[in-house]
């Protein structure tokens, strides 16, 4: 009896020195609804957008072929970069096979980086306005 009652104190002891629950910390987020386009309104089908909040994690979406994207992002704000669709790898380096296809605007690279973009968005738990992110 008596080694039973130390086993169970020496395990209170343990659980609340250890502690329970205990599991990863949750960061509030909110959904985020915009589209990608140019200042004349053309707009980019499979780019990628990327959210870099200053809490939570990286989240990256590709836009639709209308230019939109949906997103869940943590709160508060957030700088974007804007990432064109990535070349296939191939080993034909004909000016055919490496050039840009001809129905897809390119974006400049600058949109590539969050910090070159200039780009930022600021998240709140009931967005209530489309974001629209001009890129050249």
């Amino acid at each position: 009896m008596y080694k039973v009652m130390s086993a169970t104190v020496l395990l209170a002891a343990a659980v609340s020195i250890i502690g329970c629950g205990g599991g990863a910390k949750v960061i509030p987020a909110g959904k985020i609804a915009g589209e990608v386009k140019t200042m004349n309104g053309q707009v980019f089908e499979g780019l990628t957008v990327v959210f870099y909040p200053k809490t939570g994690p990286t989240v990256a979406v590709k836009t639709d072929p209308t230019g939109k994207f949906n997103a869940t992002v943590s709160l508060g704000e957030a700088k974007v970069a804007v990432v064109p669709k990535a070349v296939a790898i191939t080993t034909d380096t004909s000016p055919s096979a490496i050039a840009p296809p001809k129905d897809k605007p390119l974006i400049n690279p600058r949109f590539s980086s969050p910090e070159s973009s200039g780009l930022t968005v600021k998240v709140e738990k009931d967005q209530k306005e489309k974001v629209v992110l001009i890129v050249e």
